[in-house]
């Protein structure tokens, strides 16, 4: 523990001591790469802030020079501190603080994310609710970049949960941080002394391009002491993120409670005090006296689940609503409760029988029987487990099974019996720390 605390602190201040004098000799022996303006075009930062300004100097007192917005690319030209130097894409200079960029890998890491999501299947559509960051992966203190309008639609590809910190563990991380960030600032202001020939000279010669050695960690090295478990803490606590896809094609993390899914308002009604995951139109029925105002009534395959984070999988209900062309008005043609579902619900027209005649179809991806839903620890994501998929029919108002004729209903997993395993392993886990 004291090697590996030493290594993590104080060998990395030490090794920018050695950095700053291996480039201090090399500018002096006249090696080409001493100054951050002659960097080549992969010296790239992009404005992660809504908007900010570009100073004329790193001073209280300052000009603007010109402004920027999010998504702007900057050449890097230098660095002091936490601030950098940058040029605009039109050549005006100036400078702005660290945190408001982010890096070329950053950027890059982003367009990736893009790359391998770029077919992914839409389960849903959704509506931002304001003005929003994506992040890079979920959570809150993750990468960050393009900003998100209040109101943009957004087409929903895959949801995550990742474990909420407690008030403790988030005084921690802030505590390390704010310890982090002190670090480096004392690492840049040594290397400013070092570079003005002002700070201590290290010992022995430096060989440019050699790592030098670890130093030994001092006897009265402090040692964090560890953390015990408590038995009776509550249970974790989660966040769902949504994976979205923007009208420009850009893919990132969002958390699903800063966003609302799209659902028609016709069928807001029928939610049974349930969140709907998805609202997926099948058809629309022509009928005179319906209140829509093209006198067509859609109708809907819904999925729902209980308004909870975490749920170790996308919905527990299904609910079809079919208009009732004779007393116009919705009916329910299809209830499932306590099923283990998830995304996507397929819909289209097929035909399948002799008369050659196109019919609403819908398919559904339940959990199998004996399937134990569970969240991966550290993605967040499903854990995949045994699914089958049903399909149904819609004829006019009447909806069925399409093999049901030939093949038995398959048994399914019960999302109520899977909960109540999850809090049985929890109990057992407290049992055994105990």
């Amino acid at each position: 523990m004291v090697e590996e605390l030493w290594s993590r602190r104080i060998l990395p201040l030490a090794s920018r001591v050695v950095v700053a004098w291996t480039v201090t000799l090399a500018c002096g022996a006249g090696l080409s790469g001493c100054h951050r303006a002659a960097s080549s075009n992969a010296d790239l930062v992009y404005v992660m802030a809504k908007n900010a300004w570009l100073r004329d100097r790193v001073a209280p007192v300052s000009s603007k020079t010109a402004p920027v917005s999010n998504g702007d690319k900057l050449k890097l030209l230098d660095r002091d501190r936490r601030f950098l130097k940058v040029q605009t894409l039109d050549g005006k200079i100036g400078w702005i603080e660290e945190h408001s960029v982010i890096d070329q890998p950053t950027y890059d890491a982003f367009q990736r994310l893009g790359s391998e999501h770029a077919k992914d299947p839409v389960v849903a559509t959704g509506v931002v609710r304001d003005e929003l960051f994506a992040h890079l992966s979920p959570g809150r203190d993750t990468e960050r970049y393009f900003l998100l309008p209040e109101g943009d639609k957004l087409q929903l590809l895959e949801r995550a949960s990742i474990r909420k910190l407690t008030p403790e563990e988030t005084y921690r991380q802030q505590q390390h941080k704010a310890a982090e960030a002190r670090e480096g600032a004392a690492a840049d202001r040594l290397m400013e002394l070092i570079q003005k020939g002002k700070g201590p000279t290290p010992k022995g010669p430096i060989e440019l391009g050699k790592e030098p050695a670890p130093p030994s960690a001092p006897d009265n090295a402090f040692v964090p002491a560890p953390v015990a478990v408590d038995p009776n803490a509550p249970p974790p606590t989660y966040e769902d993120w949504w994976l979205v896809r923007d009208s420009h094609g850009r893919v990132g993390w969002l958390l699903a409670r800063r966003l609302d899914v799209d659902v028609p308002d016709e069928v807001v009604r029928y939610a049974e005090g349930q969140r709907i995951v998805g609202a997926y139109l099948l058809a629309k029925i022509q009928d005179a006296a319906s209140p829509f105002p093209d006198h067509e009534a859609p109708e809907y395959v819904m999925v729902l689940s209980p308004y909870q984070d975490g749920l170790p999988y996308a919905y527990s209900r299904v609910r079809l609503l079919v208009w009732n062309g004779r007393k116009h008005r919705y009916e329910g043609g299809l209830r499932m409760n306590d099923v283990v579902g998830y995304l996507p619900v397929t819909v289209g027209h097929e035909v399948l029988d002799a008369k050659g005649q196109q019919v609403p179809t819908f398919t559904l991806k339940l959990g199998a029987a004996g399937a134990i839903p569970a969240l991966d620890p550290d993605t967040g994501r499903f854990i995949p487990v045994p699914t089958v998929s049903i399909k149904y029919r819609l004829d006019g108002e009447t909806v069925r099974r399409v093999d049901q004729a030939t093949v038995a209903m398959p048994k399914l997993a019960s999302s109520a019996s899977a909960e109540a395993e999850r809090r049985k392993a929890e109990r057992a886990a407290k049992r055994h720390h105990r």
